[in-house]
């Protein structure tokens, strides 16, 4: 059923109701009203009655609204035919409907060892203009005390009918894992179509998912095998040459050991980016690092990338810092944001400042970077950086100061200088 439609039905049934109350309550209302009153004015007309008769020894005059009788004989026949008794109480008021009139007849005592006089009250049908009832506040009162009740029934069914369902869906939706690989509960079924459709869509997007996370661990798992085979046949062929090669070698000495260099380094970059995206597993070892040297070694690796660009590296590093992080991810991290600093920075000045709790890198913005990008400067790379901050537990922030990129990753609680107080101090 659609909300809507839920609604507007309950609307439907809360509109037809409160009517059929109000209905019924007004015309109660109105005889309540009509037969209160005229019972009081009975009463009054009986009194006065009595007292003009102790003083004059005759009933007062009648008229086509009120009228005295001296004794059950004196009433007309046509009364006595239409009621439906002939013995009488003292100050009880009878009723009797004849054609289109409606009397409401009252004895009362008129003297000493009489029987019971008479007064009639006689309407007519254009004389409902005139009946006496309750004041239109207190109708609106009464109708208002009566309607509560339903529509507070029919509200809190509307809300039931709604948040059971909502309940249910969120409760559901508690099962889903942000782990693609977990299994969610069966979609509940669900009573309203627009929450029915909304639960579809989420199962049909955490599918999706799990399916991509599928292909992307087929796809790592290709990668380890395909790139382990040829690291291991370069590694394999390096150490041939070490063994054959001999003096030969010398002059070649310098690029050697650069291949190895990075033959090692692309090793374990591997096997870090395959930890990176696995779900579980163990953690690599956390060794202690010196900062200074990996940070003069990355900017050696990106500087040769783009030699005829002016760019300057500024340091503000401590010779002897270092920290306990794994290498190649801290090695990873530190090339992915000096590599994209030249790459989509103008060029200048790039600083560089670290401690034991964190580091901070900024450059000039590129003329060509749009302005309205959501981290301009730092290109795809920084996606990476991301990801290793998160596995790691770190912390990456992003601004714009004037014509400056900034990039801060903070290790660790480092709650005492916050990234306002690091960007002026650059």
């Amino acid at each position: 059923m659609k909300l809507r439609r839920l609604f507007v039905g309950r609307l439907i049934i809360l509109i037809g109701l409160v009517s059929a109350l109000n209905g019924y309550a007004i015309y109660r209302l109105y005889n309540w009203g009509l037969d209160d009153s005229s019972e009081f004015y009975l009463w009054k007309d009986a009194q006065q009655a009595s007292t003009y008769y102790e003083s004059t020894g005759r009933l007062p005059a009648s008229d086509s609204f009120r009228q005295y009788f001296i004794d059950a004989k004196a009433l007309p026949s046509r009364y006595t035919q239409a009621l439906p008794k002939t013995r009488w109480t003292t100050g009880e008021v009878v009723t009797v409907e004849i054609g289109q009139e409606f009397l409401y007849i009252m004895p009362f005592d008129l003297a000493r060892g009489h029987g019971p006089a008479f007064v009639v009250h006689r309407f007519l049908p254009e004389d409902d203009a005139g009946h006496t009832g309750p004041s239109l506040t207190m109708v609106g009162l009464i109708l208002l005390l009566l309607s509560l009740p339903i529509v507070g029934a029919v509200a809190i069914e509307m809300f039931r009918s709604v948040a059971g369902p909502i309940e249910r869906l969120t409760a559901w939706a508690k099962t889903l894992s942000s782990q693609p690989t977990a299994t969610p509960r069966k979609v509940p079924a669900l009573p309203i179509e627009e929450l029915d459709v909304l639960a579809a869509q989420l199962q049909g997007a955490m599918d999706e998912l799990a399916l991509t996370h599928q292909r992307e661990q087929y796809f790592l798992q290709a990668l380890s095998h395909e790139l382990r085979t040829p690291l291991a046949v370069t590694g394999a062929t390096l150490d041939l040459i070490d063994r054959k090669g001999g003096d030969t070698l010398a002059p070649w000495r310098n690029q050697l050991d650069r291949i190895r260099r990075a033959h090692g380094d692309m090793r374990a970059m591997t096997e870090a980016l395959l930890w990176l995206w696995r779900d579980r597993g163990d953690d690599l070892p956390l060794v202690p690092v010196p900062m200074l040297p990996l940070v003069e070694g990355a900017w050696r690796d990106v500087r040769s990338r783009a030699p005829e660009r002016e760019f300057n590296l500024q340091l503000d590093i401590a010779a002897d810092l270092t920290i306990r992080s794994i290498p190649v991810l801290l090695q990873i991290t530190m090339h992915n944001l000096l590599r994209n600093a030249l790459e989509h920075g103008a060029p200048g000045i790039v600083r560089i400042s670290a401690d034991a709790g964190s580091f901070h890198i900024s450059n000039v913005i590129g003329m060509d970077e749009p302005s309205d990008s959501g981290v301009p400067g730092f290109g795809v790379g920084l996606h990476l950086v991301e990801r290793i901050a998160s596995r790691m537990g770190w912390k990456v922030k992003v601004a714009k100061t004037d014509d400056l990129f900034h990039v801060h990753v903070i290790r660790a609680d480092d709650g005492n200088q916050d990234m306002a107080t690091r960007l002026r101090s650059t």
